[in-house]
């Protein structure tokens, strides 16, 4: 009777182990999936954060979807590094709709490599170093922009106005600096002593500078030559026939 009753409490403490040994193994597979859970909820909240964070200037246009044809721009220019360095910078950006609407041709003239220099120009054109908000801009009467040219700042029809350019959408944010959209896109001056034989870019074909027509010019280093029998030379006294000459140290005789 004693063994059956040893072998029963052996039989039982068994099973009590076994029992504990499953709430164990349920207790650490429990554990791990929470560690994971934990995980990926740090991970989503990471992901998030990120996804709110601001981009560069050039991603975040990239990114609106309507600046296409200004990052295909600036990276015909080689401006690409530039504009997602550190910055800041301000950047008065031109939509697609504003690219489209420039002469017939321009754009590809300007996207050429022996047009590098032209295109390098009117892209910074549209840079101003530091980041600016709109209230920033709006307090100014012009922009010292990033080519070295001015831009006036003013207002139309209750937009604020850079150049001919209307600003459509003001102070989106880029981790290097601000964005503002405009609705043209403008041209810088152009500048004088560029390079000899250069010329410049005008819708859509180039425009060669002007050249003077010899054949009405005047070269004033030059005397005008007259008639040889018109001249007069004024070192000698006129003169005049013998009959009229009067000689004022001769008294006059008088008549009787």
């Amino acid at each position: 009777m004693k063994k059956i009753l040893s072998i029963a409490l052996i039989a039982g403490m068994g099973m009590i182990s076994a029992c504990g040994g499953g709430n164990k193994d349920a207790e650490n597979a429990k554990a791990r999936q929470d560690s994971i859970d934990a995980a990926a909820r740090e991970q989503a909240i990471q992901d998030s954060i990120s996804a709110a964070a601001p981009k560069d200037i050039l991603a975040t246009a990239t990114a609106a979807g309507n600046f296409s044809t200004l990052a295909k721009a600036i990276e015909a220019a080689g401006l690409t590094g530039t504009l997602s360095g550190l910055g800041p910078f301000t950047v008065f950006a031109p939509t697609d709709a504003a690219f489209n609407a420039l002469p017939s041709g321009t754009l590809d003239n300007l996207l050429k490599p022996e047009s590098l220099e032209d295109l390098r120009d009117l892209l910074t054109y549209h840079v101003v170093s530091g980041s600016m908000g709109s209230a920033d801009v709006v307090a100014q009467k012009e922009l010292t922009m990033m080519n070295g040219s001015m831009a006036k700042i003013g207002s139309k029809n209750g937009m604020a106005t850079i150049g001919d350019a209307s600003i459509t959408q003001a102070d989106i944010v880029a981790s290097n600096g601000t964005i503002h959209a405009i609705d043209k896109v403008i041209m810088p001056a152009k500048k004088s002593g560029g390079k000899k034989g250069g010329s410049a870019v005008k819708g859509g074909t180039t425009e060669k500078p002007k050249e003077e027509n010899k054949s009405n010019t005047i070269d004033i280093t030059k005397p005008k030559q007259g008639n040889s029998e018109n001249k007069i030379d004024l070192n000698k006294p006129k003169q005049g026939t013998p009959e009229n000459k009067i000689d004022i140290t001769k008294p006059k005789k008088k008549t009787n």
